[in-house]
């Protein structure tokens, strides 16, 4: 737990309805310096200090449990669940007193914490007895050194060459990973290998759990560019579990982001390349991909989706992979767009928004939830189902008298011990098996 005392900044919500049987209505993860640590190190001046500064760095991520007398206790936590609750991410910092509870009950004035040391390992159970904003000063250094000023813009030149060899391949078909309660998708060319990643991310926190075991190592044979929607954990976090990654290309969203987040920019920088596309950024074709910014505010509705044409500029049949963003955050997204597969925004998570693409019932038409067993968010919620049932994704939890279903969830592992989805053009009677046979990657997809 370090000192117990943390600076943090909120990075991620998630907000439950109907709340949990103990009043549970949501919970909030802050990024966070461990304070003492922050306060005896000084915040580096020139850039070129940083990888040396993350390196030693000690950060946490905190995840508050909460209830609505929680929110009425602290005037700082009400501010900051009602920047979550619009989908926002303020910039504010907070310091966080807090100690072990090591098996005791909590106290009223007490709030439930949990402190992750890293993204991947079990969390420590605490109680955080002062939730307060940090003071100007303080803010002032914060501010500073999870800045982003140092990372220039990236160019449509400087994205247009990184996803060249992409846009002159042809894509014959994608496979959505099995990484547990996350999202990655790899787009490949007919010798099977990934020729690009629409994220790269997977289980963290309580839900490191429902990462498979049996997934070790991801395909980098092509050096395939690395395409992130945004900045949550659950569509990185795979870069450290296969740091091969942080030598490719990433072509991300610059979003406000907090300590966590820098220093794997900060790794990518040293290993490889980073282009930060800025608000404003046009959407263009590149071969058979399609990127845009999305329109909403906050991280999910900000950031990169993607779009998959079954030939270049548009061509053919299209596949939609919106990230975390509604779909009608996406300028591409009219009402009557028809797309042969999709997968669901946010893993299935409530969207608060009942617009879905209809299901053109087309033979490889599928839609895929992608997400970990037993995941602490409950994905994918009742109502998201609901909605593209209705839209004509037939989902054997709602239709059960369905001849055909075009649901298909990551989280099926039956038979084997992965559950990645084939996503074709057409319909096939088994999957394509990898050039490697699955020695140097286990990406074999599972389910067609």
């Amino acid at each position: 737990m370090g000192s117990g005392r943390f600076y943090a900044r909120l990075s991620q919500s998630e907000f439950i309805t109907p709340p949990e049987r103990d009043g549970t209505i949501g919970s909030l993860l802050f990024e966070a310096f461990d304070g003492d640590w922050f306060d005896k190190n000084p915040v580096p001046e020139s850039p070129k200090e940083l990888a040396d500064y993350y390196d030693h760095a000690a950060l946490f991520v905190l995840q508050l449990h909460i209830h609505p007398r929680h929110i009425r206790m602290f005037s700082a936590l009400e501010y900051a669940a009602k920047m979550a609750e619009e989908d926002d991410e303020p910039e504010d910092w907070f310091v966080f007193e807090s100690s072990p509870t090591k098996g005791r009950t909590l106290g009223e004035s007490e709030l439930p914490l949990t402190v992750y040391a890293n993204l991947y390992q079990p969390g420590i159970e605490a109680a955080a007895k002062d939730f307060r904003p940090a003071d100007s000063t303080v803010t002032t250094r914060l501010r500073k050194i999870v800045s982003t000023a140092h990372i220039p813009d990236a160019n449509e030149q400087e994205i247009d060459n990184a996803l060249a060899n992409v846009a002159k391949s042809a894509i014959e078909w994608a496979v959505v990973y099995d990484v547990g309660q996350g999202n990655s998708i790899g787009l490949c060319t007919m010798q099977g290998t990934v020729e690009t990643y629409f994220d790269l991310g997977g289980g963290v926190l309580a839900n490191a759990k429902t990462f498979p075991s049996a997934l070790t190592s991801f395909c980098f044979t092509r050096k395939p560019p690395i395409v992130l929607s945004h900045w949550d954990f659950d569509h990185w976090s795979s870069a450290n579990r296969d740091t091969r990654s942080l030598a490719m290309t990433w072509i991300a969203p610059r979003q406000a982001v907090g300590p966590t987040h820098l220093a794997l920019m900060t790794s990518i920088m040293s290993a490889g390349k980073l282009l930060l596309v800025p608000r404003g950024f046009p959407a263009k074709w590149h071969g058979q991909l399609h990127l845009e910014l999305c329109t909403g505010s906050g991280r999910n509705h900000s950031g990169i989706a993607l779009t998959l044409a079954e030939k270049p500029n548009g061509g053919g049949e299209l596949m939609l992979f919106p990230g975390d963003a509604r779909y009608p955050c996406l300028r591409s997204f009219p009402p009557k767009q028809s797309y042969l597969s999709v997968v669901a925004p946010h893993h299935g998570a409530d969207m608060r928004n009942h617009t879905v693409p209809t299901c053109p019932s087309k033979p490889p038409s599928r839609l895929v939830y992608s997400f970990g067993h037993a995941n602490t968010f409950k994905h994918p919620r009742m109502v998201t189902r609901q909605d593209h049932d209705r839209a004509g994704w037939h989902d054997p939890v709602i239709t059960a008298s369905a001849t055909h279903y075009e649901v298909r969830e990551t989280a099926h592992r039956v038979p084997g011990p992965l559950g990645h989805v084939f996503l074709g053009w057409k319909t096939r009677g088994s999957a394509p098996v990898l050039p490697c046979g699955g020695v140097q990657c286990q990406l074999q997809a599972q389910q067609l």
